[in-house]
């Protein structure tokens, strides 16, 4: 007597990234990533999310420099940031360019600001202060990059 082996479908993972492209004009080359939960396709939050984010937007970044945009809240942002002693500056009326500079502290920062909404830059011109997308960041939040991403 023969044991059928039964075929079993494979477990899904418990997070998905979405990975969609942007069009921001040809001289930029952008995506939009979304962690979500595979079954239920909700956007993960919290430690759970910070612990994929944290070491996984720098490893995308590469050697390339890579800044955080906060554009609310960011007194708190400015506060958490000096206790930290993480290496950030002042952009603009309303916006606060963090540089992490490690994986470790890129998680930390995610846990601690999982509600806030914030930005990324990476590539040259990150490390670079760029006032018109800075400005634009302290009064459109996110519209800023796609604004400041068309030719002028």
């Amino acid at each position: 007597m023969e044991a059928e082996t039964e075929k079993k479908a494979p477990e899904l993972p418990l997070y998905t990234l979405d990975v969609q492209a942007m069009d921001l004009g040809e001289s930029v080359k952008a995506v939009g990533l979304e962690l979500l939960e595979t079954e239920s396709r909700e956007p993960v939050h919290g430690k759970a999310a910070a612990a994929i984010w944290g070491p996984a937007l720098p490893a995308l970044a590469g050697k390339e420099p890579l800044v955080v945009d906060f554009f609310s809240h960011v007194e708190r942002v400015r506060e958490y940031c000096k206790l930290q002693e993480l290496v950030f500056r002042e952009a603009a009326n309303r916006c606060l360019v963090v540089t992490p500079a490690s994986a470790e502290e890129m998680t930390k920062i995610f846990e601690r600001f999982e509600k806030e909404t914030f930005g990324m830059r990476a590539g040259a011109a990150a490390a670079q202060e760029d006032v018109a997308v800075e400005t634009e960041l302290s009064h459109r939040g996110l519209d800023a990059y796609q604004k400041a991403a068309q030719p002028i």
